[in-house]
């Protein structure tokens, strides 16, 4: 079964939740295609605990950070968008998961910063739009650049929120 759903890169904790809701009914991530398409497979209903976590060390640190995982019982699932995807099955309802904050921190950081670098560009359009003209381009054109304008800022802030709460986690 494929599903088509879009989490943010700072809603790593809600994906693994509803992966985990996903597991609970039946369905395993097997795979995702592309950004925001998962695919499944039918298993008997278990309780999984996925972790997603973001690794941009050397190929040799990644192989003894694999190992450690999978000497914990955790199973390798897929990798996208430079996050990977594990799994474990446990009888418990809550499980203890060490989970790298300060990749998941750099990363988040990354994005937030070339969408950051983007505000200026966006805000220098700004007079283009400024004459008066009474098109209805014009209008719908001074539409679409303000929520252009507020889906950026929105991002960016959504982004820094989730920074500051990995930080205060290590």
């Amino acid at each position: 079964m494929k599903r088509v759903k879009w989490f943010w890169s700072w809603q790593d904790e809600k994906e693994e939740n509803w992966l985990r809701e996903m597991a609970r009914t039946g369905w395993k991530l097997s795979a995702i295609s592309l950004p925001g398409l998962y695919k499944f497979i039918k298993i008997s209903p278990e309780n999984i605990f996925f972790r997603l976590d973001y690794h941009n060390r050397q190929k040799l640190s990644m192989n003894a950070y694999l190992d450690t995982l999978f000497e914990d019982g955790w199973e390798f699932i897929t990798k996208a968008n430079g996050w990977l995807y594990f799994s474990k099955v446990s009888a418990e309802d809550v499980l203890s998961i060490k989970q790298d904050a300060q990749a998941k921190t750099d990363k988040l950081t990354r994005e937030v910063s070339t969408l950051g670098s983007a505000l200026p560009l966006m805000i220098m359009w700004f007079p283009l739009f400024g004459s008066r003209t009474d098109s209805p381009t014009h209008e719908i054109l001074l539409i679409v650049y303000v929520l252009l304008l507020v889906y950026f800022l929105f991002i960016i802030i959504k982004g820094y929120q989730r920074i500051l709460q990995l930080r205060k986690q290590s």
